[in-house]
């Protein structure tokens, strides 16, 4: 009973909400206004625990470890890929963990977001998944918004976590707010339909012992340190010892803060309104050195040498129009530079591989680049069979999520990029 309580619970958080927005002849527009739906933190911190394999239905993030894919099924859990064999890829388990968003691992050990909570989650057997710590409430600033919260459609302040109502899953329509020409110039998004708690929503672990997730991660792994994002911060935990992480320290960056890409003894932070960088050369005490500022789009960056390669998406709940890839010359990472920018269909996430860059350009599907020159790069070859969301590229292997399911190319030879797999979502 309490199980199928969740799952009900679940369906009403898919947090990509669209406001229903009219403009009129005197440039005013109504934006539909909705109250948080509680659910009891009793049901919601059962032990986690994984079942028989389920259809995928709304994909999320992706991460990649030894031979296992990790998909997220947002807001409900995360399929286990065995993928020994990337041409037959076997769907083995799923894991409910409520809430979820991000996850990264390391040994064997699984650490997730469950709503408020983190989750330390051993998958030596993925059969029999046990949860081996959970630490309560640190994940409340997941639930800020980058504008007021009254102004943006919620019907009044609110707590994450309510000692006597539980923990925000979803959202109700409550009624209508209208706006003025003033206040859509201030936002920035204009008449136009907004996107509402959009989660961007993994990075590219360097230690051999924790695996590879796509660019859009709020998650990743550097030496024996756990980094998340967390509404304005960078949150650390230890896992010296994986199965007890321990809190370490509370880094603030800014309100806007999206993705984080781990590259060398940097860490690359993307925002909405521009890029930062940190000095990770001691991953207990990331410091920043830079920061690049641009257009309000959403952003994720991903590294290779002496570039960073930046994708903005406009038309969202990051705000303005703006949909291009921006290459940034990190030569010098106090002072970053821009030194090009390509039109884009709509871009999320990327992936590099020496001089080739994968880019996931959302409807116009995968396009795939010859970087051996920045400021020239040259389309070798375009999928577009699918709207595409983010990619990760292992030993020529392209694995790539879309709202459509998992696909899998090889990639070694880039004149004839060939179709391995794939995994399609249920369209019950």
């Amino acid at each position: 009973m309490i199980k199928s309580n969740i799952k009900a619970l679940l369906l009403l958080t898919s947090f990509c909400l669209l406001t229903a927005v009219n403009c009129d002849e005197e440039n005013t527009y109504d934006v539909d206004v909705y109250s948080p739906i509680y659910a009891s933190l009793e049901e919601l911190r059962q032990p986690i625990e994984a079942g028989a394999p389920e259809e995928l239905k709304e994909t999320g993030k992706i991460y990649l470890k030894d031979d296992f894919i990790f998909i997220n099924e947002k807001q409900k859990g995360v399929h286990v890929i065995d993928n020994s064999l990337p041409e037959n890829p076997r769907n083995i388990a799923f894991i409910t963990i409520p809430g979820n968003i991000d996850i990264a691992v390391m040994d064997n050990i699984l650490y997730g977001d469950s709503f408020t909570d983190l989750v330390a989650l051993d998958i030596s057997d993925p059969s029999a998944v046990q949860e081996v710590k959970r630490i309560e409430n640190v994940f409340t600033n997941r639930y800020q918004d980058p504008w007021s919260l009254s102004e943006l459609g919620w019907d009044n302040e609110f707590e994450a976590v309510d000692p006597d109502k539980g923990v925000v899953v979803g959202w109700e329509k409550t009624g209508t707010r209208t706006y003025e020409e003033d206040d859509d110039e201030r936002r920035g998004f204009g008449c136009q339909p907004v996107e509402m708690m959009e989660d961007g929503a993994l990075s590219a672990g360097t230690d051999n012992s924790s695996g590879q997730g796509g660019s859009m991660a709020k998650f990743t792994i550097v030496d024996q340190y756990l980094y998340v994002l967390n509404g304005s911060d960078m949150q650390l935990f230890r896992i010296d010892e994986p199965a007890n992480p321990t809190m370490w320290v509370n880094v603030s960056v800014a309100w806007d803060i999206e993705t984080i890409f781990p590259y060398e003894d940097k860490l690359f932070i993307g925002s909405m309104t521009g890029m930062y960088i940190f000095d990770n050369s001691d991953p207990a005490n990331p410091t920043m050195i830079g920061q690049f500022s641009h257009a309000t789009s959403c952003d994720p960056v991903v590294v290779q040498g002496h570039y960073a390669y930046v994708t903005l998406r406009g038309g969202t709940t990051c705000g303005g129009n703006t949909n291009q890839l921006d290459i940034i010359d990190i030569t010098d990472p106090i002072y970053p530079e821009l030194v090009k920018t390509y039109a884009m269909q709509g871009p999320f996430g990327l992936a590099t591989d020496d001089n080739t860059l994968f880019v996931c350009d959302g409807e116009a599907g995968v396009k795939i680049f010859d970087s051996t020159d920045v400021l020239n790069l040259e389309l070798i070859t375009q999928i577009a069979d699918y709207s595409a969301y983010d990619v990760i590229l292992n030993n020529n292997i392209a694995i790539v999520i879309s709202p459509g399911g998992l696909y899998q190319y090889d990639y070694s030879d880039l004149d004839n990029i060939e179709l391995l797999s794939s995994i399609l979502i249920s369209e019950d």
